[in-house]
């Protein structure tokens, strides 16, 4: 969704909306589901609502996204039974990733897929990596995060 000044605003509100309305259906759902199923259908619902076209208003500034980050965090207070004054850094675990995350996730698998760089990463000796099918990645000496960077190289097909 774009205004007349190709700008997001319109989509990042019409998400808000869609997430806050999951909200009060997380409410419901906790009250007899399992709390390790609730992330599952998180990722089934709303998560799927960020990822649609994720590479193109992902790159946003902060404070374009702060909304929906706003209310993504209080889904997940409601999903792990948290109250409000909860650390939002420890909101996030290895299953849910906030949105600049899934940013990030996207634009690595976008490139990986779409460039000839496949051939690149792959060394000729073999290695223990090699014997169980993984890619091996060179790392940089400067990284987002650790665990950001393990999440990118371990989901890329």
């Amino acid at each position: 969704m774009l205004d007349n000044h190709l700008k997001w605003e319109n989509h990042v509100t019409y998400l808000c909306t869609k997430t806050r309305y999951l909200i009060h259906k997380f409410y419901l759902l906790r009250e007899f589901m399992n709390q390790k199923l609730l992330p599952v259908i998180y990722k089934a619902l709303a998560e799927q609502l960020f990822n649609y076209g994720l590479l193109l208003w992902g790159g946003l500034y902060k404070n374009a996204i702060k909304p929906l980050e706003v209310v993504q965090n209080s889904m997940l207070r409601v999903i792990y039974r948290k109250p409000r004054q909860f650390s939002t850094k420890e909101l996030y675990s290895e299953n849910v990733c906030s949105i600049r995350t899934l940013y990030i996730l996207s634009v690595c698998h976008f490139v990986y897929k779409n460039t000839g760089i496949k051939k690149d990463f792959v060394k000729n000796c073999y290695q223990r990596g090699q014997a169980q099918g993984l890619l091996n990645v060179p790392f940089s000496n400067r990284c987002i995060n650790t665990l950001t960077a393990t999440r990118v190289y371990s989901e890329i097909p």
